[in-house]
């Protein structure tokens, strides 16, 4: 299998799932507390048996026991997008200590970065390829036009078409139009030894507290990317969307030799993994936690020691399958000044769930199934109208700003609880 991570869903548990050789022969599922969604009753779970018992749901013996059975797979693991500015990274990045030079830069090198794409053929051919795979990896979610164009563009750019073909020309001159309205508009520069990446907690214990370790296709990457991570010291992690200052973490990176001569030195001291209580629960006598960093393809692993995790200071993350904007780049992460996490644990982030919400999933009725479905729609729209109020919020009176730190609050919660009424006073 070319894969060694997934998000999907298996009976109960939703999330993400990392592959791990050190788990033996057959098929062996380790889950978090945090990926449990719904309960389900399962023979071998006395406990979820007895949690749906206390809450009215009698089942009989195996009543659900086909459904962890099956897993379903939302997504494979994939290849890193390449990650780019935004408006909001921009204000943040701003905030954190980040000089207005180095966004000119940022501009200069999209402005030369766009007349490649125009002048260049091989320039154009690779990042047609890249939007092609994101493209089927996306599948049909897309505008049907844009796949089409999309398509046509790859095509044409493989078999190297002459430029002065009338098609060809247009279609080139469309996709550098819509990078320079995206750049101009949204802020969306390319940005070197930066990617999109998913959060994976360290179950070695490897790790310390702040420090993270990125693979990019360790097994089939480019040797360049690698040795530039391996270089580095430091990277800066933000999980989209973000809403406070805090929300951008700065990690300590671990080199694959480190972690090679940590688990060397864990195997001496410790002589058993599993008598350990740094190590994973099921970690055999002679296994090497190594081997689980040398086999990953892709991914951010994170510390999980500590008594809060990097994933939860990015706006409330998890490891459940979110995403991350990261970046290696030297000259950025010495510019961006230190900052405390925002504390999502006082009583102005603790909402009740809303009766919607705690009704069970199998005793909806088909009209309010429906009823869900278009509440839907209006939550996505309301997230969208406050992402754009908080963009002109700290524009105008900074972030982290009373009046920014207001509509950031309301944006965070409606993300979990989409029944809360949205309060933001007019003064």
């Amino acid at each position: 299998c070319p894969y060694t991570s997934f998000q999907g869903r298996i009976g109960g548990f939703k999330g993400m799932w990392v592959l791990d050789e050190r788990l033996g022969d057959g098929i062996k599922l380790v889950c978090r507390d945090s990926q449990e969604k719904v309960k389900l009753p399962m023979k071998s779970f006395a406990s979820f048996s007895e949690d749906c018992k206390k809450r009215g749901i009698h089942c009989v013996q195996s009543d659900f026991d086909d459904l962890y059975d099956t897993v379903d797979v939302c997504s494979w693991d994939k290849r890193p997008k390449e990650g780019r500015l935004s408006l909001r990274t921009i204000q943040i990045l701003e905030y954190r200590g980040v000089n207005i030079e180095f966004f000119k830069k940022c501009a200069d090198d999209g402005t030369k970065w766009l007349s490649r794409l125009h002048e260049d053929s091989n320039a154009l051919l690779e990042h047609v390829s890249k939007r092609h795979i994101a493209m089927i990896s996306r599948d049909l979610r897309n505008n049907l036009n844009d796949v089409f164009d999309d398509d046509l563009l790859f095509r044409m750019a493989c078999v190297k078409m002459e430029k002065s073909e009338p098609v060809y020309a247009q279609k080139i001159l469309q996709l550098v139009r819509k990078e320079a309205d995206a750049m101009r508009k949204k802020g969306r520069y390319p940005l070197k030894k930066c990617k999109q990446l998913r959060l994976i907690p360290d179950h070695t214990q490897l790790l310390e507290e702040g420090e993270a370790f990125i693979a990019v296709g360790y097994a089939s990457g480019k040797s360049s990317i690698i040795k530039d991570i391996e270089k580095s010291d430091y990277a800066l992690a933000m999980r989209s969307p973000a809403y406070f200052g805090g929300d951008l973490v700065k990690l300590k990176l671990v080199n694959r030799k480190t972690l090679r001569l940590r688990a060397a030195h864990q195997v001496k001291v410790n002589g058993s993994f599993f008598l350990s209580k740094t190590c994973s629960v099921y970690d055999e006598t002679d296994d090497d936690p190594y081997r689980f960093f040398d086999d990953l393809n892709v991914g951010l692993v994170i510390s999980s020691r500590g008594g809060r995790s990097a994933a939860d200071m990015m706006s409330g993350g998890d490891f459940d399958g979110d995403e991350a904007w990261v970046c290696w780049n030297t000259d950025l992460c010495k510019l961006v000044q230190d900052h405390p996490a925002q504390d999502t644990s006082t009583p102005e982030f603790v909402v009740d769930k809303a009766r919607q919400e705690k009704i069970l999933a199998c005793r909806v009725s088909l009209k309010q199934r429906a009823e869900f479905a278009l509440h839907y729609r209006y939550h996505q729209t309301q997230l969208g109208k406050l992402s754009t109020t908080l963009d002109s919020a700290m524009d105008r009176f900074g972030v982290d700003s009373p009046e920014s730190i207001i509509i950031a609050t309301q944006a965070f919660l409606q993300v979990d609880h989409p029944y809360k009424l949205c309060e933001i006073k007019q003064d």
